[in-house]
């Protein structure tokens, strides 16, 4: 008699700004998700806190459409979840030979405050739910970049998938992020400048 198969459901955030998601391999399907068009929480809030935060996370989810999308997202990958157990059970393939991690990502600008958000929510949806046969983790790729005093456990730490096994950039090395704070700083400045542009807008038509 075949065990029961055990997949993995990993789900982390990260920042366009600090580079794309490598392709997954050949046992890993893979969601990603950008969230790059929902509007930011206001900057008082974005200044000292993440995505960690419940008044970020509140702001973040009070965003007109954001409720919905979350709930779409949590949809989307309820299917796909029931489209690789569905392999198995139909006996096409061997456990050996199935795709049994799923990897979801979600992605914002600077993967601090939006996308942090998004899936600290789908952790705690899929965690709550236990599926049966499931392992659910979850990560803050880029978290680290914003402040060197988070702790592992903070950024996801030995709950989530290694980087390198994506072959995305490391987090942990904490002495080596001139690069990325410097991606980080002008991904900053242009969001002022938008933020500025909006302002200059909202006074030109007198709102």
């Amino acid at each position: 008699m075949d065990s029961q198969p055990t997949y993995n459901l990993k789900i982390f955030s990260y920042g366009r700004s600090f580079g794309r998601m490598e392709e997954p391999s050949s046992r890993q399907q893979q969601m990603k998700y950008s969230l790059t068009d929902l509007p930011n929480p206001p900057a008082e809030l974005r200044r000292d806190s993440t995505g960690l935060d419940l008044p970020v996370q509140t702001a973040v989810l009070a965003t007109n459409g954001a409720e919905g999308r979350l709930k779409k997202m949590i949809c989307s990958i309820e299917a796909k979840i029931e489209d690789m157990e569905n392999v198995v059970s139909s006996g096409t393939e061997t456990q050996s030979e199935t795709q049994d991690t799923l990897v979801v990502a979600v992605a914002c600008v600077s993967g601090k405050h939006r996308s942090v958000t998004f899936v600290e929510k789908l952790y705690q949806h899929f965690d709550e739910k236990k599926r049966q046969g499931w392992h659910v983790s979850m990560e803050h790729r880029d978290l680290a970049v914003h402040d060197s005093s988070l702790s592992p456990s903070a950024t996801g730490g030995d709950m989530g998938v290694p980087h390198s096994s994506l072959g995305l950039p490391a987090t942990g090395a904490v002495l080596s992020l001139d690069p990325r704070k410097q991606m980080l700083d002008e991904a900053l400045i242009r969001e002022k400048v938008q933020a500025m542009t909006g302002l200059d807008e909202q006074k030109g038509t007198g709102s």
